[in-house]
């Protein structure tokens, strides 16, 4: 399988916070189920949830400057080099 990922901000605008239809869905198709969503923004993830997007990952400490953060209820990572094709 092969994975085609918006950059951070892209996904950004295609997802509004509260939890409302994604805008850019008509214009760039994709499949909610087997879509990958990675932010580092906890109510970002859940408007993505909200939308349907299946497969979501939190980023628990984009910032090595600052502290870890709880990502509970989601599946997460510590930094977006863990995802990241060498």
């Amino acid at each position: 399988m092969r994975w085609s990922l918006p950059t951070r901000s892209a996904c950004r605008r295609s997802i509004r916070i509260s939890g409302r239809a994604c805008r850019r869905s008509s214009r760039t198709p994709y499949d909610k189920t087997r879509t990958l969503f990675v932010d580092d923004s906890l109510p970002v993830l859940r408007s993505a949830r909200t939308y349907g997007i299946a497969q979501l990952l939190a980023v628990c400490n984009p910032d090595s400057q600052q502290p870890h953060k709880d990502c509970g209820e989601f599946a997460a990572i510590a930094s977006f080099a863990q995802v990241m094709p060498e």
